[in-house]
């Protein structure tokens, strides 16, 4: 049996289950808490900046002041060899792109739009924007409830700056809001 790969003295790597444009998110095991968690690994160019990680840290501040049933909790921080690492809750389960894909259930499919709708209106209410709300951020657990994931490009509406420089579009575009492309 391997050794197992031991982030921040308290994370045991676990088995990659994604990866995105900002970086890769693994499972892992809180060996202090005992419990399983996701990791996102964020990598960038310019993860060096202490600029960069003076930002992400914000963000991810702002995303784990959201507490609510449908959205996916933030835990931790910390840097691991230069990459900046967030800490969550995992989800198990599948992406709503792919329960869409594989069911034909419309009252299923009106219910987890409720549950989207409710982590959207909250997290409104709360000034934060999510910026790249897609089928495969919003996961589907096990027992059926909604969790928005992936808020990495999240802002509060009052931020005259954020994560990205003026002028860059940020988001998935086909998913994106006509006003913001134009």
């Amino acid at each position: 049996m391997g050794e197992k790969t031991l982030l921040d003295n308290r994370y045991e790597l676990g088995k990659l289950l994604g990866q995105g444009g900002m970086g890769r998110v693994y499972s892992a095991f809180d060996r202090e808490l005992e419990r399983s968690v996701a990791i996102k690994m964020v990598q960038n160019e310019s993860r060096e900046s202490a600029d960069f990680t003076k930002r992400l840290t914000k963000e991810a501040k702002t995303c784990a002041a959201l507490e609510h049933r449908n959205i996916v909790q933030v835990f931790d921080t910390f840097n691991h060899e230069g990459l900046f690492c967030v800490v969550m809750e995992l989800v198990e389960g599948l992406s709503l792109s792919q329960v869409f894909s594989s069911s034909n259930d419309t009252k299923a499919k009106i219910e987890y739009l409720k549950q989207v709708a409710a982590a959207l209106e909250y997290a409104h209410s709360r000034g934060v924007v999510h910026r790249d709300l897609k089928p495969e951020n919003v996961l589907i657990s096990k027992d059926g409830t909604v969790k928005v994931s992936d808020w990495g490009l999240a802002r509060t509406i009052e931020e005259k700056e954020g994560i990205t420089k003026t002028g860059i579009i940020v988001g998935t575009p086909e998913y994106m809001a006509p006003e913001r492309i134009l």
